[in-house]
């Protein structure tokens, strides 16, 4: 541990402050690998995408999670493994770092210069990490926020709240698609169902104080994760209550692909009946 801190401050004294001070903490008691690794060379069923407001799916759920805690405890190398792959994905795709090339490549924090990582056992005997990341440009970015010249201070502080606005920001991207019962939609006096991709029909809500309270230890009891709100009616939700509305409509639209499946291939079926008859009808 000496030694490694050693290193760490070396690299600090080379390339100067770090640009990122990262964090990852994987579950294994949520992924479904540790169970596969322990039972190395058998068939593992995954669990069925059933409906969240059925008792007896939750309590298979239930069973499930339950069946991967014990795993977790009984196999600890399959979560070592899980996690260094985990690692390799973070750094390699991710931070955009070539362990090959020793170099980086764009990556979700910009073009990486170098990275250190600690890892670390937790109370929970789960594996996470600390990274410390050096972007190009970061350092002299942030030097200039000291310049002598008013103009190039400021253009170093706008450039920074950029970065950060882009880089400190969470997304479910442009294709995860929402369906919720809006109260108020034009044209309509009854709520009705509304499908869209997230971005466009739910925001942050307005209230910067349910912020600052969904982040407090005792508060947080009381905001129950409710932090983004429909543009149109203000009806809120929490980040888990868009992604079960997400799964909802993905089921919803796995349903209809199923049901117009059958109804292609009865229509299939009958205009094969009809031209097997009209061909017993020509024989002679």
């Amino acid at each position: 541990a000496k030694q490694n801190r050693r290193k760490h401050f070396a690299m600090d004294n080379y390339f100067g402050g770090h640009s990122i001070f990262l964090t990852t903490t994987p579950c294994d008691e949520r992924t479904i690998r540790v169970q596969v690794f322990a039972n190395a060379g058998e068939e593992v069923k995954l669990p069925d995408l059933g409906d969240w407001d059925d008792e007896r799916y939750l309590e298979d759920c239930r069973m499930e999670f339950d069946l991967r805690k014990k795993t977790r405890s009984l196999y600890p190398g399959a979560c070592s493994l899980v996690y260094q792959h985990l690692m390799q994905i973070i750094t390699e795709c991710l931070i955009g770092w070539d362990p090959k090339k020793q170099s980086g490549r764009p990556g979700v924090f910009g073009v990486p210069i170098a990275y250190s990582r600690t890892d670390e056992e937790q109370g929970r005997k789960t594996l996470h990490s600390h990274w410390q990341i050096w972007v190009k440009n970061f350092n002299k970015t942030r030097n200039s926020l000291f310049h002598r010249d008013d103009r190039k201070r400021k253009a170093a502080r706008d450039a920074l709240i950029s970065y950060i606005d882009q880089v400190v920001c969470a997304s479910y991207g442009t294709d995860f698609l929402v369906t919720h019962n809006c109260g108020t939609v034009k044209d309509h006096d009854r709520p009705v169902t509304v499908t869209m991709p997230m971005h466009q029909t739910l925001k942050e809500v307005e209230d910067k104080n349910t912020i600052r309270k969904a982040q407090h230890q005792d508060h947080c009891l009381d905001v129950k994760g409710k932090v983004l709100e429909c543009k149109q009616c203000g009806k809120t939700f929490s980040p888990s209550e868009c992604i079960k509305m997400g799964v909802d409509n993905l089921r919803l639209r796995q349903k209809v692909l199923a049901q117009t499946h059958d109804d292609a291939k009865r229509d299939v079926g009958d205009a094969l009946d009809v031209t097997l008859m009209r061909k017993e009808w020509l024989d002679p």
